[in-house]
């Protein structure tokens, strides 16, 4: 296995194939890496990486490389918080794959003594490469960045508050009911025939009324609108996702379930011919055949917390890691995204110096 030249220190990742499904491997897939004293699988303590950087200014001191120990894969930091050890890094790169069949390993590299690892490695919006070419807007909610290329940055409309309260694992966003938002004044350059929508939210208490928005899609130039949602009628409440050609049909799929103040996954696929609807698992809750037409007139969008203006979210009501693909990704990407952000995809090793592997390599040979 080879070392990274240079580099002093390391820790060996496991990514499971257990909940890695399909008919082919992963490619490109979008790994999050969570560090802290208790996290992955095995709830592993991996506080050495902040004792060795010792200060945020630090955190582009590092490297992530796939199995052979030296390629390496782009690394987009959502948070960086040596003060309370705690991390979140977004890793891939275009034609790496995950196996289905076997685990899959990859390397973090951490040295003091290096410069910023520039090349690879960088801040909110800045490494494009992590993100799979049909996302069409990639939202990690820490601020109104896209961290695709395709700069679909958000608007801040009614000053929604950014920060760590706001958060599942580092920062999000607090989407009032009220009248606050986040959104874009186009669309997201979805032509309407697949997508694939994914977010986490967060209600401050039971909703015992009305309706609420978590996610809104609409391509007025193809006339069709996908919409994510929670209402509460006669009693009964239930989560959503709706297809509609504007105006006319909607094509609604729902789960009925109380939400209360722990986080949800919700997602949305639509593969051409059929929606299908997901809620904090990898198994489509319901799924249903898109039927109906219609025409109607006005401005694309795409917002976070409302639609059409009018059906907010909740009051003091959070966001995190909302991820917009123009395709359909499929099942298995949609379970390896809910697994993979809920941290319940990676292991950590222990810490490794290259002293200590090149001695261990002299005693093997």
């Amino acid at each position: 296995m080879g070392w990274l030249s240079g580099w002093s220190k390391r820790i060996e990742i496991t990514i499971s194939n257990t909940n890695i499904d399909g008919d082919s491997d992963p490619s490109h897939f979008p790994v999050p890496l969570f560090l802290g004293t208790s996290v992955g699988t095995g709830s592993d303590d991996v506080s050495c990486v902040f004792d060795e950087l010792t200060s945020d200014d630090n955190r582009k001191k590092i490297a992530v490389t796939q199995s052979d120990g030296t390629t390496q894969l782009y690394v987009e930091i959502e948070d960086w918080d040596d003060a309370n050890e705690k991390a979140v890094l977004w890793v891939s790169k275009s034609g790496w794959t995950i196996s289905r069949s076997s685990a899959t390993t990859i390397y973090l590299y951490y040295d003091s003594s290096q410069d910023d690892n520039a090349d690879y490695v960088g801040d909110v919006g800045s490494r494009t490469e992590v993100w799979h070419t049909s996302t069409k807007g990639a939202y990690l909610c820490t601020n109104l960045l896209d961290s695709t290329s395709n700069d679909h940055n958000l608007t801040n409309n009614n000053s929604c508050s950014f920060g760590s309260d706001y958060g599942k694992q580092a920062d999000g966003v607090d989407v009032d009911g009220s009248d606050k938002s986040l959104g874009i004044t186009d669309s997201l350059d979805i032509d309407g025939d697949e997508i694939t929508m994914m977010c986490w939210a967060k209600f401050p208490s039971e909703i015992t009324s009305g309706t609420r928005c978590y996610m809104d899609q609409r391509n007025y130039t193809s006339d069709i609108a996908y919409f994510m949602g929670y209402e509460y009628n006669s009693g009964t409440p239930r989560i959503y996702a709706d297809r509609a050609r504007l105006h006319v049909s909607d094509d609604i799929i729902s789960k009925n379930v109380y939400v209360g103040t722990g986080w949800h996954f919700v997602a949305l696929r639509y593969d051409g011919t059929t929606l299908y609807g997901y809620h904090n698992s990898g198994t489509a809750y319901d799924s249903e055949a898109y039927s109906g037409d219609g025409s109607a007139t006005g401005t694309s969008r795409f917002a976070i917390g409302n639609v059409v203006g009018s059906i907010y979210f909740d009051s003091s009501g959070s966001r995190d890691t909302v991820l917009v693909y123009g395709a359909d990704m499929g099942a298995a990407w949609v379970k390896a995204c809910y697994c993979a952000q809920d941290d319940n995809l990676v292991s950590w090793g222990s810490e490794e110096t290259a002293t200590s592997t090149a001695a261990q390599a002299i005693i093997i040979g």
